[in-house]
């Protein structure tokens, strides 16, 4: 793809941008959310929390960037959560990861956080964060179905939230080292934005999204062999959308991204350091959940924690390398809220290969529940 065609693509989707009607113009996962909403007003309770969610995942891929594969089971997740005070909250507990036919468990690890609200619209929290779907990056910086995969994010982050202003940023300690030894440190930091252009009852509503991702694999002291490296991935985008009323259908929205990689340190071995995309997509939002239309078109282009779908090498074949892709993606959500607490969740996606035609599709149903239990009222000294 040459620069003269990829940027007259960028000119003709920022023009289309305007022609049409367009908060989300990607796939709400909020259905999939477990994290706790902190509550000022509980100062000294303590709570059972409970976060289950059971689900299936299949994927039936053909191509050549990644293998289909279906991933049925459940992740439990019982704590204990106090609120020290009404800027404070503790949680302790454990995760359990358990595939279905599988007689162990495939992940568990502890969980302890501490969650501060250091003003109305601002937190921080360090230990386990809330990470995963909960960024909102879309699917080629972010692949979700890492939320039944790894679920594990710690850290620290902060987070924002107002009227005009969303913002998500974080880092993901995911591997750590002591001296000598021969594994490398891993960690990845992120940003997720969203600032609004325009007020809240206007007739459009016009926002621009930014999202950064860097991952780090090395460090000083490790006698880890292989050379470190750093990649860095940037997504830019322009969102417009229109509420359509309190009917059946709710929202049309219409959303282009420009998405870049590079890797810095030019020593991870790939074909490319550097890479770019363009991803416009438009989405229908009804009374149980969306509809997705997007088109994706991108040079040299790779994300470690996005969708291997979107990529220009393979997750398994070493040598394989396809310069230029376009793929013409499609997303059906059905959501529905049984009780408060227990949401359902049953998604279609399809990625259709024009160079290659090939088709490729996957279909998922998660049903979460996230209880809290009342305890007790406890002081301390």
């Amino acid at each position: 793809m040459s620069a003269r065609i990829f940027y007259k693509s960028l000119i003709l989707t920022a023009s289309l941008m305007f022609i049409y009607i367009s908060a989300w113009a990607q796939i709400n996962e909020s259905y999939k959310y477990a994290y706790a909403d902190f509550d000022t007003n509980a100062t000294g309770k303590l709570y059972f929390r409970l976060e289950i969610n059971n689900f299936v995942k299949n994927n039936e891929y053909f191509g050549e960037y990644t293998e289909g594969r279906t991933l049925p089971g459940y992740a439990v997740q019982p704590s204990l959560m106090y609120y020290a005070g009404k800027n404070v909250r503790i949680k302790i507990g454990a995760h359990f990861l358990k595939y279905n036919g599988n007689k162990d468990f495939s992940e568990l690890f502890p969980v302890v956080s501490a969650h501060i609200k250091l003003a109305d619209s601002w937190d921080m929290i360090l230990g386990n964060i809330r990470g995963n779907v909960q960024h909102r990056l879309i699917e080629p910086m972010y692949n979700p179905e890492l939320l039944y995969l790894k679920p594990d994010e710690s850290g620290v982050q902060f987070y924002h939230s107002s009227p005009k202003v969303w913002l998500d940023a974080w880092v993901d300690w995911e591997q750590f080292i002591f001296k000598g030894d021969s594994i490398p440190e891993m960690f990845t930091s992120g940003l997720s934005l969203d600032y609004k252009l325009t007020n809240k009852n206007a007739a459009l509503d016009l926002s621009i999204p930014l999202q950064l991702t860097a991952f780090h694999l090395g460090g000083q002291i490790s006698d880890y062999k292989t050379e470190s490296y750093s990649l860095f991935n940037a997504v830019a985008g322009l969102k417009v959308s229109r509420n359509l009323g309190s009917g059946f259908l709710k929202k049309i929205a219409l959303q282009t991204y420009f998405l870049s990689f590079s890797e810095l340190t030019e020593s991870l071995g790939l074909p490319f350091t550097k890479g770019r995309a363009i991803y416009p997509t438009g989405l229908l939002s009804y009374k149980h959940g969306e509809i997705m239309l997007g088109y994706w078109r991108s040079e040299n282009y790779f994300a470690p924690k996005g969708s291997p779908l979107f990529w220009s090498i393979s997750d398994h074949k070493k040598e394989f390398y396809n310069k230029n892709r376009s793929l013409v993606t499609t997303k059906f959500t059905f959501n529905k809220t049984i009780l408060k607490q227990v949401k359902l969740m049953a998604q279609a996606a399809t990625y259709y290969d024009m160079e290659h035609e090939q088709l490729e599709y996957s279909l998922g149903l998660s049903l979460t529940f996230t209880p809290n239990f009342f305890i007790a009222k406890l002081g301390f000294e």
